[in-house]
């Protein structure tokens, strides 16, 4: 029906359905239909940050990481997955995670702010990131968020 040009109160009069039912089932046909990288860019922990901290290296690596956890690896190349294995060691070896607070400075070895590691705190659980009031999660993020039982194989 919506092919044919009705929008959602036009579906709803016809079906006999109310418009939040119709939007419901929209959503879930919708959802059918997603490819994996586009269920990662919409759980990104970080949806509306500003261009300038995009450019930030852990920002690029978690952004890795949700591809990676949403196709397993397929399809990525060889130079991501091995920045991935070091942002894992990374987070495993100085016991960090990542936060984003716009108001983080860049850190050594990391030429934009915003994004940084943080010593690794009870509250962050088995978290990669701390969530925090510019933090958004999802029920599929937050079993994404999670470092991979099965790390790339490069």
């Amino acid at each position: 029906m919506e092919r044919k040009g009705l929008n959602q109160r036009e579906i709803a009069e016809a079906t006999g359905l109310t418009e939040a039912r119709v939007s419901q089932i929209k959503k879930s046909i919708e959802n059918r239909h997603k490819k994996p990288r586009e269920e990662a860019r919409e759980n990104f922990p970080f949806p509306r940050i500003q261009e300038k901290f995009s450019r930030n290296s852990v920002y690029h690596r978690l952004a890795d990481h949700m591809e990676y956890v949403a196709t397993g690896g397929k399809d990525m190349s060889e130079h991501k997955l091995k920045a991935l294995l070091g942002f894992y060691k990374r987070l495993d070896e100085h016991n960090v995670v990542v936060e984003f607070d716009p108001n983080n400075p860049p850190m050594p070895g990391i030429k934009y702010g915003g994004f940084a590691y943080v010593p690794r705190e009870e509250r962050d659980g088995d978290l990669i990131v701390r969530i925090n009031e510019h933090t958004k999660i999802t029920d599929r993020s937050n079993v994404w968020l999670r470092r991979p039982k099965k790390l790339p194989d490069v």
